[in-house]
């Protein structure tokens, strides 16, 4: 019992801290609560307490922090619109009929990972800002090195797609926000296999 305790104990004190917070450690065994995988609600905390020493709920941060932790996998079979409630998520994508997702707003901690389970074969898979925001940044590696041919990077991007006929299953790409623009890198296995445009 007390070695459960004691792991316990460290890993919350990895958890991540944030403005105007700390973890109360002091009764910790009293103030954690399950955590339901892919849901996070009023019931799923770790008590936290403002600089004043007021207790409180948490935030849209600790919310997301509490969402990584869980760290659930997802299969995503049609078109949808993402929110906070997807941070933390690995998302594959499954269907024989390709799909846009959309990104929830950027909210600082975020983190998002795409995967291409069923390799698109009648259309792309596109991963695309709200509003069509420019707000993605970075690049995607290619194992496909024997062109001359840099892998794709923008700096206003608004669009991620899993190009048909040239993904494959296994391409990802990962996305992290700092609350104002998704930071993205990821892998294809072909040449071309994924691209970044903005509008």
């Amino acid at each position: 019992m007390k070695k459960v305790l004691l792991g316990l104990s460290f890993a919350l004190l990895a958890m991540p801290a944030f403005a105007g917070y700390d973890i109360d450690l002091s009764n910790i065994l009293d103030d954690v609560t399950t955590i339901t995988p892919n849901s996070v609600d009023a019931n799923d905390y770790v008590k936290v307490y403002s600089v004043t020493n007021t207790t409180t709920g948490y935030g849209t941060a600790q919310k997301i922090a509490l969402q990584q932790l869980v760290d659930p996998v997802e299969s995503l079979t049609a078109a949808s619109t993402l929110t906070s409630a997807s941070c933390g998520k690995t998302l594959m994508l499954n269907s024989a009929t390709e799909f846009a997702t959309t990104l929830p707003s950027p909210a600082t901690g975020c983190k998002l990972k795409f995967i291409v389970k069923a390799a698109p074969a009648s259309a792309s898979y596109t991963i695309v800002t709200a509003s069509s925001a420019n707000i993605l940044i970075g690049g995607i590696n290619e194992l496909e090195v024997d062109t001359g041919d840099d892998g794709p990077y923008d700096d206003d991007g608004d669009t991620i797609t899993f190009v048909d006929g040239v993904s494959v299953k296994g391409d990802f790409v990962e996305l992290i926000s700092d609350g104002t623009s998704w930071y993205l890198y990821g892998q294809t296995k072909a040449d071309g296999g994924a691209t970044i445009a903005g509008s």
